[in-house]
């Protein structure tokens, strides 16, 4: 077993360390996270093609009504640290997945400026996005289970895309979104 000096950390693309259980995020750049979540897959990659992460954050923010676009891209920034879990996964877990989650959620909520916890108008259009995403994701193939949620009847287009183009889209809305001051 790996004993961790300094505890356990994450080397980000531009070579930051960024310690898990104690996160100072000041020096992380959005580029650095949007480079993550570019190449994180949904769905633990057992898509016909990819959907990243960074995708689906544009998407949820898509799909958000004004006052909480920001909100719904930066909703699932704290897995450039910690992977996208699936949410049986989770369930299987624990407390203490959903409490390093809420620690690396608050420090990021902090860093990049936005709500935190979760507002219901964002968990919402996080569950829309899900139900298109897996629409895409699944097209035409025989699932085993049926999922558990209701027949999402709003607009189906989705465009997949490469690691690169995620990524330059991400930052794109971040840009566009951030509140100033938000470096």
């Amino acid at each position: 077993m790996v004993e961790y000096k300094r505890g356990p950390w994450v080397q980000t693309f531009s070579g930051k360390a960024i310690d898990i259980l104690h996160p100072k995020l000041s020096k992380l750049s959005i580029e650095d996270v949007a480079h993550s979540l570019a190449r994180i897959n949904r769905f633990t990659g057992h898509c016909r093609n990819p959907i990243s992460v960074a995708q689906h954050s544009v998407l949820v923010s898509k799909l958000c009504p004004g006052g909480f676009q920001y909100e719904g891209l930066m909703h699932d920034v704290h897995e450039c640290i910690l992977g996208d879990i699936s949410t049986p996964i989770k369930r299987c877990l624990g407390p203490k997945v959903r409490k390093l989650e809420a620690l690396l959620m608050a420090s990021f909520a902090r860093r990049f400026h936005f709500r935190y916890p979760t507002s219901v108008e964002v968990g919402m259009c996080d569950l829309d996005a899900l139900m298109i995403e897996n629409r895409v994701a699944f097209a035409g193939q025989k699932q085993e289970r049926e999922w558990d949620f209701p027949e999402y009847v709003g607009d189906l287009r989705f465009v997949e895309m490469d690691p690169a183009c995620a990524e330059e889209l991400f930052l794109n809305f971040f840009y566009n979104l951030k509140p100033k001051g938000v470096v």
